[in-house]
């Protein structure tokens, strides 16, 4: 996201390249960082544009702030004050959550050849990707299944969906137990 004040918002997990756009070239100057819950951090910034230009790449894990720190001119030697702090804000990516509404009752017996019917509901902070269903039979390794009806990515925060389960896929024999769950991605 571009900031034209210094300041840096983004999502949890963003990379984000920083460009400092100087008004002479410069020979070096360094980026301070200082993160909740870190050490202040001190890393040179990489020279673009033949000293026209600074750049860092951050990657948004942590809130704080961050100041530019002894910028020196290529032609005079001269070094800078320290800049102002910006403030890099970072918006945490919260838990997708997804409830099955129905069946309400979660411990069914039914025959190996029915079709379950199923409405899930699912939502997150941001776009939801995909909606799995999940199988296992007895205690064998676990099946994903795509919830069918759905685009991917589907590309909305919040979906409530209606869709069938065919058991018959599940190659069921008689006394077979069944365990199932959702999942989502964002």
């Amino acid at each position: 996201e571009k900031e034209d004040q210094g300041n840096i918002s983004g999502w949890e997990g963003t990379e984000v390249d920083l460009v400092l756009n100087v008004n002479q070239p410069i020979t070096e100057g360094d980026l301070e960082l200082d993160l909740t819950g870190a050490e202040i951090a001190r890393r040179p910034l990489e020279l673009v544009d033949n000293g026209n230009a600074l750049k860092a790449t951050l990657l948004l894990e942590k809130p704080g702030t961050y100041r530019i720190l002894d910028l020196i001119a290529k032609k005079t030697g001269w070094k800078s004050k320290t800049s102002q702090s910006y403030e890099i804000a970072v918006q945490m990516d919260e838990a997708p959550s997804i409830r099955i509404l129905q069946p309400e009752d979660r411990a069914l017996l039914v025959p190996a050849d029915d079709i379950l019917p199923i409405f899930v509901s699912a939502k997150d902070d941001l776009a939801l990707d995909k909606i799995e269903y999940h199988a296992r039979v007895n205690s064998k390794k676990w099946m994903k299944f795509p919830v069918p009806g759905l685009n991917v990515p589907i590309g909305e925060k919040e979906v409530s969906h209606p869709f069938e389960i065919d058991l018959m896929e599940l190659k069921l024999r008689p006394n077979d137990r069944v365990t199932s769950s959702s999942s989502q991605r964002t």
